[in-house]
């Protein structure tokens, strides 16, 4: 499955921003939240989506310098499955809000349909560092093939040029707040990111990644004669240990009516009370994973 109806929200100056959520409940969809800070002491805490407190992926402090550099990245799903909290049941466009003493900050989101229900896939290390550090960061995400590679960067330097990767796309293009310059990028086409700069102040960055949704499907070889309930099993591969799945008939890319089915983390996908004239030998039934 691919990830798809990708949305982006940022404030360069302030603590919230609004992200649109394009989808409704049971499309995979997965949120996440690049904070970062130029503050002494920090003074940014969870964010919140939609009043939602949200579920820590990776956090970083730079206590060297004169002004601290401090990042938050967080993450909601689609409905609060593996212990990740969650996003509304309704598309819409909702308030990211930054929680504690929002000064000198700026604040990333990117939302998108068809993403894995499991934690953001972070690298090792999830963030890096760098004091008067001549390195420029960059991360290489071990992550599945069409994953969203998220990257964010508070350079201590308000005029420093911070300039994204190759197939890097902008959700917060370099902008100063503070006195600071802070950036956050996605990158669709592979799994590393990064950034280089003019000069060699400190700066603090973070990465992870959004995996898509496993694809899945059956197709019926076996059915009923009589007017019960009857089951089909499909491949615990190919839908991924304890995620759920809602079902769709299609034949021949038409949709079939009167058909409906129960959803269960056990694979099995139980259709109850058919005839037999509205399940037929031969159907392809979509299974579409949902947490």
């Amino acid at each position: 499955m691919a990830i798809y109806n990708i949305r982006t929200g940022f404030d360069g100056d302030n603590p919230s921003c609004s992200v649109e959520i394009a989808d409704a409940a049971g499309n995979n969809r997965k949120l996440v939240a690049m904070i970062t800070q130029e503050r002494t002491p920090a003074s940014i805490t969870a964010p919140t989506f939609n009043s939602v407190t949200g579920t820590l992926v990776a956090s970083i402090s730079e206590t060297g310098s004169t002004n601290n550099l401090h990042i938050l990245v967080y993450e909601w799903n689609d409905s609060g499955t593996n212990g990740i909290a969650s996003l509304p049941s309704s598309a819409g466009t909702y308030t990211l809000l930054t929680g504690g003493i929002s000064a000198e900050i700026a604040v990333s989101g990117i939302s998108c349909s068809g993403a894995k229900q499991t934690a953001c896939v972070v690298p090792s290390p999830a963030t890096v560092s760098g004091l008067s550090n001549a390195d420029d960061p960059s991360f290489t995400i071990s992550a599945a093939s069409g994953s969203l590679a998220l990257m964010c960067i508070v350079d201590n330097n308000s005029s420093q040029t911070l300039t994204k990767g190759a197939n890097q796309v902008d959700i917060l293009a370099s902008t100063s707040s503070g006195n600071a310059q802070h950036a956050s990028s996605y990158n669709a086409t592979d799994s590393t990111v990064s950034y280089t700069r003019t000069t060699t102040t400190n700066y603090a960055a973070a990465a992870c990644a959004i995996e898509p949704a496993p694809a899945g499907g059956l197709t019926i070889t076996s059915v009923n004669t009589t007017n019960t309930a009857f089951s089909a099993q499909t491949d615990s591969a190919v839908i991924g240990t304890g995620l759920s799945a809602s079902v769709v008939c299609t034949y021949a890319g038409i949709a079939c009516t009167n058909e409906s089915a129960s959803s269960s983390t056990s694979l099995k996908i139980t259709f109850p009370n058919f005839f037999t004239n509205n399940i037929k030998l031969g159907r392809n039934y979509e299974l579409k994973v949902v947490g």
